[in-house]
């Protein structure tokens, strides 16, 4: 049994899906699995170019409309599969998954699509997207052998707007390193820090939160630490000037995932106001540090966070999310009661476990 991933992007480029694919492939490789990766040669931004390592093979990428081209990638599939090669295509991007299966199939491969995302559009030039999910995406879900996704939400959404047999659906969770995170704990000061961790896209909707930081400050001593990197960084840098929030909205770069739990050191509620999520590995990253969470209340965010026992989930409306803020600064009872659950619920999540499991759907798959 050989197993290829496929992905548009892998680490060093910042992202919760990227970091899923390089623990799934480095843990399943410690389990004695034949594995590589193919991927682009984009390391944290387009102009940074990474170059191959024996097992992760970076392919010469170039860009149309914004989407990564990965060249001689039906080649290396062509090449390397057979019937005993399951493909792992991590679907989050047009173009790589229709390539990657049609080498597949015409080497008689199985293939595993990985939904990590049910994308929506962020160009002009996607207005176009639904047409494509539901002509070529739809396909190649259908047709998978097995569709993998995060979180029983992604479950209805696969059946009802993709056609795909509930039996042929696997929920894989992401998970943590919980020692990494084990001794980190929450404080309950004077002036409250707000944090945030991820990539600064338009997805992740950001300048609500410095709204709604621009409407605590009315009444409270608080800082937001935003901590990542992204296309709207610049604009973020600008809203937060226009607003003369300086001192209060900190940028911070990007940490190396290896030492992510110094960026939880920032922060004593971690906020969350993205617009489409399907797990969010931040999410058990905080909850592991005992950080109450205040987050959308969106689909794949809510399998995780039990309202009012985790943090709370909230409409997408300033007022709301304020108040669930004050709410835990006011009620210091309430906030260590929700930090200690947070320990114990996050150790439920491990990539160990998880990638038993994926390694147990490959087995059957080929059986």
């Amino acid at each position: 049994m050989k197993i290829i991933h496929v992905t548009p992007y892998y680490p060093p480029h910042l992202g919760g899906m990227e970091i899923a694919i390089k623990e799934f492939f480095e843990l399943s490789k410690k389990n004695d699995i034949d594995a590589i990766v193919l991927t682009s040669n984009i390391g944290g931004n387009k102009k940074n170019k990474i170059k191959s390592t024996t097992d992760v093979i970076r392919l010469k990428t170039s860009f149309f409309l914004n989407v990564p081209i990965l060249w001689n990638l039906f080649w290396e599939i062509f090449k390397r599969a057979n019937k005993e090669t399951i493909v792992h295509l991590h679907t989050a991007i047009i173009l790589t998954p229709e390539i990657a299966y049609l080498a597949a199939r015409l080497k008689r491969a199985k293939v595993i699509s990985h939904v990590h995302l049910d994308t929506e559009r962020s160009t002009i030039y996607g207005y176009l997207l639904p047409l494509y999910n539901q002509i070529f995406l739809k396909y190649i879900l259908k047709n998978s052998d097995r569709v993998i996704c995060p979180t029983t939400d992604y479950i209805s959404l696969l059946n009802k707007k993709y056609g795909v047999q509930v039996n042929k659906i696997k929920i894989v969770p992401y998970g943590i390193h919980y020692d990494q995170f084990k001794d980190i704990n929450p404080s309950h000061c004077d002036e409250t820090r707000l944090i945030f961790v991820g990539r600064f896209s338009e997805q992740k909707d950001l300048p609500f939160l410095i709204d709604v930081v621009e409407e605590l400050k009315k009444k409270r001593k608080i800082k937001l630490y935003l901590i990542g990197e992204g296309n709207q960084k610049q604009k973020l840098q600008i809203l937060v000037k226009s607003k003369k929030l300086e001192k209060a909205i900190i940028f911070n770069n990007k940490i190396d995932h290896s030492k992510i739990q110094n960026a939880y050191l920032f922060g004593d509620i971690f906020v969350l106001s993205s617009n489409l999520e399907s797990f969010g590995i931040v999410l058990i990253e905080a909850m592991a540090c005992g950080l109450p969470l205040v987050v959308s209340d969106i689909a794949g965010v809510r399998c995780i966070i039990n309202n009012g026992e985790n943090g709370f989930l909230c409409k997408k409306n300033i007022k709301d999310f304020c108040e669930k803020i004050n709410l835990l600064i006011d009620d210091k009872e309430l906030f260590f009661k929700i930090s200690k659950n947070n320990k114990i619920e996050s150790r439920k999540y491990d990539w160990k476990k998880s990638t038993e499991n994926l390694i147990e759907i490959y087995r059957r798959i080929i059986k």
